[in-house]
């Protein structure tokens, strides 16, 4: 992990959020992701333990629009690879989708971000995390999931 310095002038908390990558990634063992298409959006449907966090999340195919549960949605940005060239994992494309808002009648906000990026050797990694209240009540979840292709 890169070591937080003051003089990059960001806090601890706000350093530890843009450091996204370890140098290696370790399975923790085998999951389902359960999805499913209506029309031209794929939707998650969470899964066992921490995949949970991803209930509700879905996906426009056509425009890349990203929505949540929370009541809010957001477009991608690419992913370039030269931005992180220092990192130990070596990205060949991706996506990353930024939330951030609040409906303070509704009860309902989110901060978060979704990364979808493939990996040079095939592999591609998914990885979510967020703070979010719906109707007035906090949740927090963070994960990371690959998928080798066979």
């Amino acid at each position: 992990m890169p070591q937080y310095d003051p003089r990059l002038g960001l806090s601890r908390e706000e350093f530890q959020r843009y450091t996204l990558y370890q140098p290696s990634l370790v399975g923790v063992g085998r999951a389902t992701l359960k999805l499913r298409r209506a029309g031209q959006r794929v939707i998650f449907e969470g899964g066992a333990g921490s995949l949970g966090v991803l209930q509700g999340l879905s996906i426009d195919l056509l425009t890349g629009e990203l929505q949540v549960p929370e009541g809010f949605a957001t477009r991608p940005t690419a992913l370039l690879p030269q931005r992180l060239s220092n990192s130990a994992v070596n990205i060949r494309s991706g996506f990353v989708w930024s939330l951030q808002g609040n409906n303070v009648s509704a009860g309902n906000a989110i901060r978060g971000q979704l990364v979808l990026m493939e990996l040079s050797n095939g592999q591609v990694l998914l990885s979510y995390r967020k703070t979010s209240m719906i109707r007035r009540t906090i949740t927090k979840g963070e994960v990371v999931v690959g998928y080798q292709r066979p």
